[in-house]
C-alpha cells in the first residue's frame, strides 16, 4: 500500500482492519518504492514476480514517482500487470478518470 496522505493511509488501514483482513500489508513510502517491490529491483531484487502484492492499493500523488507512473510501468510490464490496482486520490476528477481509464483502470 504506498503511502502518500497519512490520513488516507491510516483510514485504508481501519477498514482492512474493520473487515478482518489478514493478509501482509505491506507499506511503502514512494513510488521508487512501489516499483522496486512490483519489479522485483533494488533491495527486492531476488523475489519473484508471482510472489508480490495481489492487490495495491496507490495513491496517485505519491512521492519521488507519481501514481501514473507507477501504473504505466505496472501495465506495460509483460510478466505481470494483472493484479487489481484500487486508486486513491486528490487530483482532478476528470483528468485522473481520463488517463486511469486509458490504462485500462475502472474508478
Amino acid at each position: 500500500m504506498p503511502q502518500g496522505n497519512p490520513q488516507d493511509l491510516e483510514l485504508a488501514l481501519r477498514v482492512l482492519r474493520k473487515a478482518k483482513v489478514t493478509n501482509h500489508i505491506q507499506t511503502l513510502r514512494d513510488g521508487v518504492e512501489v516499483l522496486e517491490l512490483i519489479l522485483c529491483e533494488g533491495p527486492h531484487a531476488g523475489c519473484r514476480i508471482e510472489s508480490g502484492p495481489k492487490v495495491i492499493l496507490l495513491d496517485l500523488k505519491i512521492s519521488k514517482v507519481d501514481g501514473f507512473h507507477v501504473l504505466h510501468h505496472i501495465k506495460a510490464d509483460p510478466r505481470d500487470g494483472s493484479e487489481p490496482i484500487d486508486l486513491s486520490k486528490e487530483a482532478n476528477r476528470d483528468s485522473s478518470t481520463i488517463t486511469s481509464s486509458g490504462l485500462g483502470l475502472r474508478k
